[in-house]
């Protein structure tokens, strides 16, 4: 009995070590050094931690900024919890998803380019092996706490005759028991705050599996010259002000 224990005592210390002195100092070097050298961007971190005792991925303050060095994308937190109840049941458990103070600016250049385009790596021009059929099955995926909170998300269209720019501020979306894998549907709030007040309201059941909804949608106090900025080149009329409200099931 001794002797077991001791090989228990050592395979938990090696575990620990593995996550502690090479799986967290790795999380905390490679991906900054990979998007720098791959993109030429600089990936910022205040920490990467993973805990080996609650099966935790933790990030904060990440940041990735443009190619001339302003704000792209960051956000405060990120925070990720593997459950394990992953062993017996089917696809990927995870206990939390949770981001906060999440930011992002995706920009239509005047060129036509977004300012995303050097993420999106070149495939070879080598001929590529004859690809095998595409599974349709839907990747097994359950969130017990999934939680969004975006600080603010921005969409520049700076190649249109009159550039124009849309946003949104304190999107937060909570969701309890997302599944991929159950069919039952799940209740969840979504609520979007739009830059001049105005407020989506969605509640109601979703069902991934089913692909069926059914919940209730409010729209209140909308800004329609918001609204008429992006549809400007299709229209034939212009709105200086306005405000719409809407509600149905």
């Amino acid at each position: 009995m001794p002797k077991f224990l001791r090989v228990i005592g050592i395979a938990y210390l090696a575990y620990v070590a593995l996550f502690l002195l090479i799986l967290t100092p790795a999380l905390n070097f490679v991906p900054h050094w990979y998007v720098e050298d791959t993109f030429g961007r600089k990936l910022d971190t205040k920490w990467v931690l993973l805990n080996p005792f609650t099966l935790s991925l933790e990030i904060r303050e990440a940041v990735i900024p443009e190619t001339d060095g302003s704000e792209f994308a960051s956000f405060d937190s990120l925070s990720v919890n593997l459950s394990v109840e992953g062993l017996w049941q089917s696809g990927w458990v995870l206990d939390k998803l949770e981001v906060t103070g999440l930011y992002a600016h995706v920009k239509q250049l005047a060129e036509g380019q977004f300012n995303f385009d050097d993420f999106i790596l070149e495939s070879e021009a080598a001929p590529e092996p004859e690809p095998e059929p595409e599974s349709t099955e839907m990747l097994g995926l359950t969130i017990k706490d999934l939680h969004v909170h975006a600080r603010s998300l921005l969409y520049s269209d700076q190649a249109r005759e009159k550039p124009v720019t849309s946003q949104w501020n304190d999107l937060d979306v909570a969701v309890q028991d997302l599944s991929t894998v159950k069919a039952e549907g799940k209740p969840y709030t979504l609520e979007v705050y739009g830059p001049s007040g105005g407020k989506l309201d969605w509640q109601g059941e979703v069902s991934i599996p089913n692909a069926t909804s059914d919940g209730s949608l409010s729209l209140s106090d909308l800004d329609l010259h918001t609204i008429w900025q992006v549809a400007e080149p299709w229209l034939s009329f212009e709105i200086t002000r306005g405000k719409l409200t809407v509600e149905g099931l």
